[in-house]
């Protein structure tokens, strides 16, 4: 099993294309072909299903796309770690964040590094909460910044807390404005959801379950940002922002936040990575960043 073969693979799992692989790798496409076949080979197992649409992996094949991912990473790691040594401060650093931290002082961070390292590609994808943490664990992902109540507790990833973020319950704003004091007047309303109910440390869910009320039975789960702000805005869709969203140009002005009688769970941002100890040594830098601006958001790093 040899690391370009399984580069192959993970290229063809992201491009669901033989041909879109092999240009991504700048090689030929019979070359991507004789890597799979001696891979499974050598697994005697089928890796890639081809058909009139494309490429797909097999069962076996998404089971092991999750372990070359890693070994990737873990190649590109050592060798970012090594130039480092050299003097040379190139690379890359994949970050993944939620839209919640993202309107916050990550930016800041983000902005501080790249001034710092201007040869340090930096790839910032907006995700749920579970994508992120697979990212990790898959080997797409150095670093996560993740909004969510409660701090979770596993195993396979490390939490730290950054900082803590104060939640929401809104309607439009409408001259013929309802008067609600309680989340149990908005039980009969449509609400706007973020996350999969089930996601752990859903958002919503949690604040129905602190506040010991029943979900209510009308639901738009939406996880585009964008939509979810006309949707807030233009209909009378009952929905949990973040205080830092609620002064959003895409918000502000168009929402009123609720005072109800009954406490909301808090939001903690956290900062979530695998081990430190498979971080590289630039990774490890950024996430240090991040810890500082996010304690003291004027403070950019120099």
């Amino acid at each position: 099993m040899k690391l370009q073969q399984l580069r192959v693979l993970i290229a063809i799992a992201e491009h669901g294309s033989l041909s879109m692989a092999a240009q991504s790798l700048h090689i030929t496409q019979p070359a991507v072909t004789k890597a799979i076949q001696e891979l499974e080979t050598d697994l005697g197992v089928s890796l890639v299903v081809r058909s009139s649409q494309g490429a797909k992996l097999s069962m076996f094949g998404q089971i092991l796309v999750k372990h070359a991912r890693i070994v990737d990473q873990e190649i590109r790691h050592a060798k970012e770690d090594i130039a480092s040594l050299s003097g040379l401060k190139k690379g890359n650093v994949f970050l993944g964040v939620t839209p919640v931290v993202a309107l916050g002082p990550i930016s800041k961070a983000i902005s501080a590094f790249n001034h710092r390292y201007p040869d340090i590609n930096i790839h910032i994808n907006e995700m749920r909460p579970a994508q992120i943490t697979e990212g990790l664990l898959d080997g797409t992902l150095d670093l996560g910044v993740i909004s969510r109540i409660g701090i979770p507790n596993s195993p396979r990833y490390h939490w730290e807390t950054l900082y803590k973020i104060k939640l929401l319950v809104c309607l439009r704003v409408r001259n013929d404005f309802p008067n609600v004091t309680s989340i149990m007047d908005l039980t009969g309303y449509t609400w706007l959801v973020w996350d999969k109910l089930e996601s752990p440390g859903s958002m919503f869910a949690e604040i129905f379950n602190a506040c010991n009320v029943k979900l209510p039975k009308k639901i738009i789960r939406c996880s585009s940002t964008v939509l979810y702000s006309q949707l807030a805005a233009q209909q009378d869709y009952a929905c949990v922002i973040t205080e830092p969203a609620f002064e959003w140009s895409a918000f502000k002005g168009k929402l009123k936040a609720l005072n109800l009688k009954e406490e909301l769970p808090v939001m903690h941002a956290g900062l979530v990575y695998r081990k430190e100890s498979l971080l590289t040594d630039i990774v490890i830098e950024f996430s240090e960043l991040i810890r500082a601006i996010c304690k003291d958001p004027d403070d950019a790093g120099g």
